[in-house]
């Protein structure tokens, strides 16, 4: 367990940290749903030993687990809240710092009418695209962590 980490993003598959500081900072419905999720991946994670073992702690396994523990999520937020079943949807918009190596996350994320918005910190290398759109530039390193900025708050 952590608390308000800049690396570690609600949790982190990889080291198995989950950070209390940010589940904090979510309404029930949204923790909840982020507390199912994290337990999903763990169960769902294949391999001998399971997610106990680190050796499955890959970006294959991840994906897989992650995949199944979105559903998961889903389900508990929208049954939490008496809504039907919606698979969950995000959206984000990246703010850069002046330097380009930190930046906001601006994030909408979605189960069909339920709609919540928070924003978390992110270390990272950008540019800005032909587009004008700003990404992240994978071919130097950045982080997969971060920590919620404000409340997660949910407006619709």
């Amino acid at each position: 367990m952590v608390k308000n980490s800049d690396n570690v993003l609600f949790d982190s598959f990889k080291s198995g940290e989950v950070d209390i500081g940010d589940l904090s900072k979510a309404e029930n419905s949204y923790a909840a749903g982020q507390v199912g999720h994290i337990l999903q991946e763990r169960i769902s994670t294949e391999g001998e030993g399971g997610y106990s073992n680190p050796a499955n702690r890959t970006e294959s396994a991840f994906g897989k687990a992650h995949n199944t523990a979105l559903s998961k999520e889903g389900s508990i937020v929208t049954s939490m809240l008496g809504k039907p079943y919606s698979p969950r949807t995000e959206t984000q918009n990246v703010v850069p710092n002046s330097a380009n190596t930190a930046y906001q996350y601006n994030v909408t994320v979605s189960y069909g009418s339920v709609v919540y918005q928070y924003s978390h910190s992110m270390q990272g290398s950008f540019y800005t695209g032909d587009d004008g759109k700003v990404r992240i530039d994978t071919s130097k390193p950045f982080g997969l962590g971060g920590t919620v900025l404000k409340n997660v708050k949910r407006i619709k």
